[in-house]
């Protein structure tokens, strides 16, 4: 498989929604205040299981319906790193005749609606009725060429330095020219290449973290409905798959329920425009603060509910906590028809 080098704007939101981060580079970025690759990364907006993504030159040589890998790098604004941000394991050209759809669908669901009120948001001066014909434009003018499976798709939530893959190959910068990865991606080698380093270990150079977002109101009431949705299903799943009668938001505390004489409390977390990781971080300010802070008693077990699937880092952090320190927290996730979760033997506690 082709495996492809693509660098993209800087996004301090995990390319899932503008970041306002787009105004220091050249070009297209710098002259807006935004670019389309922004959006590279949300799942949410997926069509019959695809993201369509923006990539600024498409390789000629690909022909329809071939797949091949796109790596995406940015670079850090403060420290200058060229950054792996994220991979697209099984891309595609979008088929001419999908746009047609994707179109009615972006209509249907308020995605054009929703993205043009995101840029608004982050770029001044920007009216709506151009921000939403950017958006449209996106579509109509098939701007967004590539396509991937979700599924496919592998996000880092720490960005990680581009000489993992390309190595001392020659990476061009230039948003309009990709490069072709001369050596073979091994992806069991890549990951093995992008753990976290043991006790003794140092980390080249500074993280490339990006300071805390402060969410607008309009973003604030989005997430706000997408938590209060997730929140009934999960209660509702409760009830209708093991009989626990569930309470929402009882002295702030998302979801409480029983299981037998052990109470558990559950933090509802929405990953929109943050990802899993950050959203567990958050979650677990708050379940310590729920269960520690004076006059509180402490739950038996913990849980945090996401809108996604964790990585496995997420996972294996969570594993940490539990065999570490003693934490009583598993992680649950939405799933077609119900909820998984991490450990697996959660489920027999329900049970």
């Amino acid at each position: 498989m082709i495996t492809i080098l693509q660098r993209i704007c800087w996004n301090g939101r995990g390319w899932q929604i503008p970041s306002g981060s787009a105004g220091h580079e050249s070009g297209f970025p710098s002259a807006n205040g935004y670019a389309h690759e922004e959006w590279n990364f949300q799942t949410d907006d997926a069509y019959k299981g695809y993201v369509y993504g923006y990539i600024y030159t498409p390789p000629k040589i690909i022909k329809e319906a071939e797949k091949f890998r796109i790596v995406f790098f940015g670079i850090h604004p403060k420290t200058k790193e060229r950054l792996i941000v994220g991979i697209y394991h099984a891309a595609e050209l979008g088929p001419k005749k999908s746009y047609e759809h994707l179109f009615a669908h972006f209509q249907k669901e308020g995605i054009f609606t929703r993205r043009a009120d995101e840029l608004c948001e982050v770029v001044p001066g920007l009216s709506h009725p151009k921000a939403l014909k950017e958006v449209k434009n996106s579509v109509n003018k098939k701007w967004l060429s590539i396509r991937c499976p979700a599924s496919k798709i592998q996000v880092f939530q720490q960005p990680i330095p581009l000489t993992t893959i390309a190595g001392k190959q020659k990476v061009g910068e230039y948003f309009r020219r990709f490069t072709h990865l001369r050596s073979e991606f091994s992806l069991p080698k890549f990951i093995a290449k992008t753990t976290i380093p043991t006790k003794g270990q140092d980390k080249k150079g500074p993280l490339a973290e990006d300071a805390y977002y402060r969410e607008s109101p309009g973003k604030i009431r989005h997430i706000l409905r997408l938590h209060s949705v997730l929140s009934n299903q999960f209660t509702a799943w409760l009830k209708e798959t093991y009989g626990i009668k569930a309470h929402q938001e009882q002295d702030r505390v998302d979801v409480r329920f029983d299981l037998g004489k052990k109470s558990v409390l559950a933090e509802i977390k929405i990953c929109y425009g943050v990802g899993t990781t950050k959203s567990i971080r958050e979650a677990l300010g708050q379940l310590l603060e729920y269960n520690h802070y004076p006059p509180r008693s402490k739950a038996a077990l913990w849980m945090i509910i996401l809108n996604k699937e964790p990585s496995d880092m997420d996972r294996k952090f969570i594993g940490i906590l539990r065999d570490s320190i003693s934490l009583p927290l598993t992680v649950g996730w939405q799933i077609e028809g119900g909820f998984s979760f991490y450990p697996k033997n959660i489920l027999s506690k329900i049970s």
